[in-house]
């Protein structure tokens, strides 16, 4: 007949760090998602021509690729994905020198700061509108799911483990 094995230290320890690992995944999800989006009042407006731009391509799942454009308006330094409606509009206007029209945030969205660029929430080519507020913030906001997905899955695995070593605490142990 097996019996429990008393629990060390190290079982204590090692539960005790998934589960502090857990909370903080769980932390960084509950600061994005209450303070991830700006609110459209917020935003800085504001238009001018593209400057700096330069385009980066991300490889994908399945052989696919994303382009990423990165552009300078008026100081702010914006991305804008290739499989984002109205690209190529903006690709030619950029190469033309129309004025665009951005609504970025310069507010602190993420627990770490990004470097170098800021969150593009609105943009207008002319007259034309090809992002707005309403779209970035419902359909087109990439956010991940997997601080949330793996801070649960360590926090319920150390929740296990912490129960299994306090029933087990003052287990008999045989030689």
């Amino acid at each position: 007949m097996h019996q429990p094995r008393r629990t060390r230290l190290i079982d204590w320890l090692g539960c005790s760090a998934f589960l502090a690992a857990g909370l903080v995944f769980l932390a960084a999800d509950a600061y994005g998602r209450r303070y991830g989006t700006t609110p459209e009042r917020e935003l800085i407006v504001t238009t001018g021509v593209a400057r700096d731009a330069t385009v980066t391509t991300v490889g994908g799942r399945y052989g696919q690729s994303t382009d990423f454009m990165w552009i300078t308006v008026n100081g702010h330094r914006v991305e804008y994905a290739s499989d984002t409606k109205g690209y190529g509009r903006l690709m030619a206007a950029v190469r033309t020198g129309v004025p665009l029209t951005v609504g970025v945030s310069t507010r602190r969205e993420t627990l770490f700061p990004r470097q170098g660029w800021v969150p593009l929430y609105s943009l207008a080519i002319g007259h034309e509108q090809l992002l707005t507020y309403h779209d970035t913030v419902t359909k087109g906001y990439r956010r991940s799911n997997a601080p949330f997905i793996v801070g649960g899955v360590l926090t319920a695995i150390s929740l296990f483990g912490l129960a299994t070593c306090h029933r087990n605490r003052n287990a008999a142990t045989t030689c």
